[in-house]
């Protein structure tokens, strides 16, 4: 089994020429994140949390995370996905900038290795939209696969630069381990 992100056909920038005139996207093709590929296993994707309203900084929200493995299976590959709106919220020009997230699974501090960001580029309500991506394969192997995380997720800004998370998605995979098979002698 293989993935691969791939856009739709369109004008190029993301949308229909209809939908830019209406709602003034631009967005640009993405780029995949991951590609991977594993012989059998299972996939499970699940969506977690709800919108949080502005966070401020220094302030942390937290969500709990059911990791689902089947049993005798391996995580092969654990991805995390943060929704982000609002970024920088400035009620006076209705627009906004990226806000930094300090994050953590359990008790490890994760990195994201890609983010991807989007805005109207003009007029009212012209914030940051983004999906900030992590690799937790490893955080899950440790801890030994299934089972429940601690996330919590804490506005690292500036006074004044607060964000909101519309929640976010987990995406698992993994395969049965094959039991170890010695060859005859002799």
């Amino acid at each position: 089994m293989s993935f691969t992100l791939t856009p739709p056909a369109t004008n190029g920038g993301g949308e229909s020429d209809d939908d830019v005139e209406k709602t003034g996207y631009s967005g640009k093709e993405l780029t995949p994140s991951v590609r991977t590929s594993f012989r059998g296993g299972d996939v499970v994707t699940a969506a977690f949390g709800t919108y949080t309203g502005l966070i401020e900084p220094g302030t942390t929200s937290r969500f709990t995370i059911n990791a689902t493995i089947p049993k005798g299976g391996e995580p092969t590959q654990a991805r995390l996905f943060l929704y982000t709106t609002w970024g920088g919220h400035n009620t006076d020009t209705k627009a906004g900038a990226e806000v930094p997230f300090s994050t953590s699974l359990g008790s490890s501090k994760i990195s994201p290795d890609r983010i991807y960001s989007d805005r109207k580029g003009e007029g009212a309500y012209d914030y940051v939209l983004s999906t900030i991506c992590y690799n937790v394969t490893d955080v899950i192997r440790e801890k030994g696969g299934p089972g429940e995380y601690a996330l919590s997720v804490t506005n690292s800004g500036r006074p004044g630069e607060v964000s909101a998370l519309y929640g976010g998605g987990r995406w698992l995979s993994s395969q049965k381990m094959r039991p170890h098979r010695s060859k005859p002698s002799g």
